[in-house]
This record gives structure tokens, C-alpha cells and sequence, in this order.
């Protein structure tokens, strides 16, 4: 098999993964989630820590990306405070 010119040295890995995501409660009308990632590599040998350091970055920006798109803080923010200021309002002090 011809993989080309200047690979001098190969290894052969393999990774796994499993994601999930789950609904877990809804505060003040706003849903939230739980993302979990968990993965697991065999890199069938020694590879250079710079590969390490360049390619779990990578695996993990896909969480990273998910939660930056699915942010609503400023929405759970907003909700918590009008339940507090209704019950503020609302209740004897």
C-alpha cells in the first residue's frame, strides 16, 4: 500500500466516543440539559506530546461549540429574577 511520500514513522491508534444529552429540569420555564463526552484513545504506541497538545483541543471543541450555542444564562438569569420579584411583591414582608 502506497500511503504516499514522507511518512517516515506510523502508528495506528484508535479512538472511541460516547455522547450524550439529556434533558435534567426546567428552571422558570427555561429547559436545561446535561452534555457528556466521554472518550477513550489507544495510540497503538508513542506519539509526540505536541500531537496531544494539537489534537485534544480538537475532540473537545465540540462541546465547547454545543454549549456556546445552546447558552440561555441570560435567559434562566431573567426568569430567576422575576420569580423572585413576584414573590417580593407578592408575599408579607
Amino acid at each position: 500500500i502506497d500511503y504516499g511520500g514522507g511518512m517516515s514513522k506510523l502508528e495506528k491508534g484508535q479512538t472511541k466516543a460516547i455522547f450524550t444529552a439529556r434533558n435534567i429540569k426546567t428552571v422558570s420555564g427555561v429547559p436545561s440539559c446535561k452534555i457528556e463526552l466521554m472518550q477513550s484513545l489507544d495510540a497503538g504506541g508513542n506519539i509526540p506530546i505536541w500531537l496531544v497538545n494539537q489534537k485534544i483541543p480538537e475532540a473537545l471543541s465540540v462541546v465547547k461549540e454545543i454549549s456556546e450555542n445552546f447558552k440561555c444564562d441570560d435567559d434562566v438569569d431573567r426568569s430567576e429574577l422575576e420569580s423572585l420579584a413576584t414573590i417580593i411583591k407578592n408575599e408579607t414582608q
